[in-house]
């Protein structure tokens, strides 16, 4: 789990209620083990050789959303491929799937914490968000029209999914009545010069 005293610097610590963030991390036991659960059952395919792997719990709410952009951001920088652009795809991808789990927790009415596990190994950095929200058919969800296009005015939300379909090299997700497993994954490219 996450120390919270251990963050850099670099988050915003008005936003984070340290006293909650503290209850998430000391969280019941039976909680943790049924998210672990949940987070284990999606097969995160040719990701035996795991080099790092950060768990997050945060509860499901609004002001989270940077702090988890944060420590998913410090982890994937950690790795020398992935260029710094690629690291600001990730924050935005990883901002949008986390905001999603956090809304679809609000529209279930639960109060259960939302999880998101950030593995990087060699050549990628995978981060799946889970939560216990109805579940939706992503097969479902339009395209956005292009972004020059006077259409795209008609779409002020749902925006999300297209954004992280945009921005990831892999995406797989996972849905059902009783909640939704999104694994998004980009590529890392050793040889590539960072700017």
């Amino acid at each position: 789990m996450i120390d919270a005293n251990a963050m850099n610097a670099e988050a915003d610590a008005s936003a984070v209620d340290a006293e909650v963030l503290d209850a998430v991390i000391d969280a019941d036991e039976a909680d943790a083990s049924a998210v672990d659960a949940e987070v284990d059952t999606f097969e995160l395919d040719a990701m035996d050789d795991v080099v790092d792997m950060i768990d997050i719990v945060v509860p499901a709410r609004p002001d989270y959303v940077s702090f988890v952009r944060v420590v998913v951001a410090a982890a994937a920088e950690l790795d020398p491929g992935l260029r710094p652009s690629r690291v600001d795809d990730l924050r935005v991808a990883v901002s949008e799937a986390t905001t999603n789990a956090i809304q679809a927790h609000l529209r279930a009415g639960s109060d259960r914490p939302i999880r998101v596990r950030c593995r990087r190994a060699a050549g990628r950095v995978a981060v799946v968000v889970c939560d216990e929200g109805p579940g939706f058919d992503p097969d479902s969800v339009p395209e956005m029209p292009p972004p020059e296009s006077p259409d795209r005015l008609r779409h002020e939300s749902g925006m999300g999914l297209s954004i992280i379909r945009t921005l990831a090299d892999d995406l797989q997700i996972t849905s059902s009545p009783t909640g939704t497993q999104l694994c998004l994954m980009l590529a890392t490219s050793p040889n590539e010069e960072s700017r």
